[in-house]
């Protein structure tokens, strides 16, 4: 019996430890850094002014047709405001391929304003024309899902679901590591073969 218990303990830390380190790679975001003197960047920008910006876009953009916004990244800066209106940001998930970027930028009297961005390079931006700071949404142009293909992809998630999936983790809904489920299936395992020993010693 002190065996059978020793081994569900030890199959029981075994996957906490391997949850724990999934979970907390998971959590790890990109820090976005500004090489502009003075500037200080932060990605605490909340959902409701993301969601408001995607709703304005359409309004404060030129949106080309057959195309509709989406969002980049999102984050706010504090410090200096340079002279030249130009703050360089770095880290950002942007590729230096001719693809299009705007700031849609949330100002102090709650108006929303539209900057040019400028790729430096894959993952630094120059944000053009800031006289103040405040959250800015990062977005770009990619091709309008129809409703043909939106029922399509639908069908497709439906039919994915239906089959096995793997296990999701409780809290974020990312696939648990295949370690997890490894360890898992020993403990089970631990606890059957160990009952029936139970069961034939007695």
């Amino acid at each position: 019996m002190k065996k059978l218990s020793g081994m569900i303990a030890l199959g029981m830390t075994l996957a906490m430890m391997l949850g724990t380190t999934a979970f907390a790679d998971e959590s790890n975001g990109t820090d976005f850094e500004s090489s502009t003197p003075g500037v200080v960047v932060s990605t605490t920008v909340q959902q409701d002014v993301k969601t408001t910006a995607l709703e304005k876009a359409g309004t404060l953009l030129t949106v080309p047709d057959g195309m509709e916004v989406q969002e980049v990244a999102s984050f706010d800066l504090d410090g200096v405001v340079p002279a030249d209106g130009v703050v360089e940001v770095r880290n950002v998930g942007v590729k230096a391929d001719g693809t299009t970027y705007k700031a849609l930028h949330l100002l102090k009297s709650g108006e929303w304003a539209v900057h040019d961005v400028e790729v430096v390079s894959d993952g630094v931006i120059r944000i053009k024309g800031i006289d103040q700071y405040s959250p800015f949404i990062l977005v770009t142009y990619v091709e309008e899902v129809g409703e043909e293909e939106s029922s399509d992809e639908g069908s497709s998630a439906n039919q994915s679901a239906a089959a096995p999936a793997a296990a999701q983790a409780p809290k974020t809904g990312e696939t648990v590591p295949a370690t997890v489920v490894i360890a898992l299936t020993a403990m089970a395992g631990a606890v059957l073969v160990g009952s029936k020993k139970v069961g034939m010693e007695r």
